[in-house]
């Protein structure tokens, strides 16, 4: 299996990928409610702009954090087993654990870019002067 698809790429990364999924999605809604309350010029858009860049960053973490965990769970799989399956094995749990980064990656892209608008495009009310 060369090129898994995404729920492949789900699968194989593990309980990490579920997790990073989640925070995506309400990262996502933070930060389109930030964008829109920004572009009506409310002052909240900004706090929701940088907790939706915060969640950004976790998700990366979190990414980071099952491709470690994963890593350990095949060194452990690993230890009692031939030399000549040994490398094979992991090989494999290093491109498995590996999905977990560019999953983090790409489930961080959109709720990054929102919370960079509201921040940035968001602010005072104009005054009415």
């Amino acid at each position: 299996m060369d090129n898994p698809g995404f729920v492949e790429q789900m699968h194989m990364a593990g309980a990490a990928s579920y997790l990073m999924l989640l925070l995506a999605a309400i990262m996502i809604v933070l930060g389109g409610v930030g964008f829109v309350l920004a572009l009506v010029k409310q002052p909240a858009s900004r706090i929701l702009g940088f907790v939706t860049l915060g969640g950004a960053v976790l998700i990366l973490v979190v990414g980071f954090v099952g491709k470690s965990m994963g890593m350990r769970m095949t060194e452990s799989a690993v230890a009692n087993v031939e030399p000549e399956m040994r490398e094979r094995i992991l090989e494999e749990g290093l491109k498995e654990s590996g999905y977990n980064v560019s999953l983090a990656g790409e489930f961080a892209v959109l709720p990054a870019l929102l919370g960079v608008l509201a921040a940035a495009l968001g602010g005072k009310k104009p005054s009415t002067n």
